[in-house]
């Protein structure tokens, strides 16, 4: 029986435009990808289980002849998602793989604000940046990129930029679209504007810290039980904390530097690697 299968994985970097780059690709009309984003089936044990049929269900609809991909910026992130270069080459042995980055402290600062609008973060960024190892492994881009090289070949594998990718991109796409085999002259949607940002879109917020704040309007005051609005003020307070976000924009200088020499060494694996990788 011929699968349908993906040609290409989008792998992350998380918080380094990946959702405006799943944008940019699936409006190229050689390329088919699912509308809905992490789909995360070689990194959720959940959704493993679920097995390839459950997985190929995404990509029943790509048109004869289309390059097929999906994005899951939990590819890489091990090893909180310690078997997932494994079970790529398990089902995927010839895949390419698109792993875009961005300057790894920034990604840092972004991962950070992202939990705190989900209210899974409470801590200050000094400690939480230190204390939990998944900010720093995120950023890790050696160790993910190594992780994958074990399974797969280097010219299988494009590394993007995301400030090229803000600064140039039509001609970062041009690259993606020629690594994946499509016509790079058939790009579309390359002249829209960005997506929201993570950052953006806590700036957005503003009815949700109203509502956090106890400022009720007309129809929704006359709508939700006393206990009901207490329950949505806590959620929202979680997700509005601003003194967090404002300070993780202000780290001193001296705290940048204890995260660049935590990161030096991965660094520079990932500039030995990325010289071996698809140009």
């Amino acid at each position: 029986m011929l699968r349908t299968l993906p040609d290409f994985l989008l792998i992350g970097a998380m918080k380094c435009g990946t959702t405006s780059l799943h944008t940019f690709l699936r409006s190229h009309p050689q390329v088919y990808m699912p509308a809905h984003k992490e789909i995360a089936f070689f990194s959720s044990a959940t959704n493993w289980h679920k097995g390839v049929a459950w997985y190929e269900r995404f990509f029943v609809d790509a048109p004869h002849g289309s390059v097929k991909g999906e994005a899951s910026t939990d590819y890489t992130k091990f090893p909180s998602y310690a078997e997932t270069a494994e079970r790529i080459f398990e089902v995927l042995p010839s895949v390419k793989y698109i792993y875009c980055v961005r300057d790894p402290l920034e990604r840092m600062m972004s991962h950070y604000r992202h939990e705190i609008a989900r209210g899974r973060e409470h801590r200050p960024p000094h400690r939480a940046l230190i204390e939990e190892p998944m900010y720093l492994a995120a950023s890790s881009y050696g160790m993910q990129l190594e992780r994958h090289l074990r399974f797969t070949q280097p010219d299988r594998v494009l590394i993007l930029q995301a400030e090229e990718l803000r600064i140039d991109r039509r001609c970062a796409m041009r690259a993606a679209f020629g690594f994946l085999g499509v016509d790079v002259e058939l790009a579309g949607y390359l002249d829209a504007p960005d997506l929201y940002t993570g950052e953006e879109r806590l700036g957005a917020m503003g009815p949700a810290l109203r509502l956090a704040e106890g400022q009720w309007t007309g129809p929704l005051r006359r709508r939700l039980s006393p206990g009901a609005k207490r329950r949505v003020r806590v959620a929202l307070r979680n997700v509005t904390r601003r003194d967090h976000v404002e300070v993780a924009s202000e780290l001193s200088p001296q705290f940048h530097r204890v995260l660049e020499e935590r990161l030096a060494g991965d660094q520079e694996r990932f500039a030995e690697l990325r010289r071996t990788c698809h140009s």
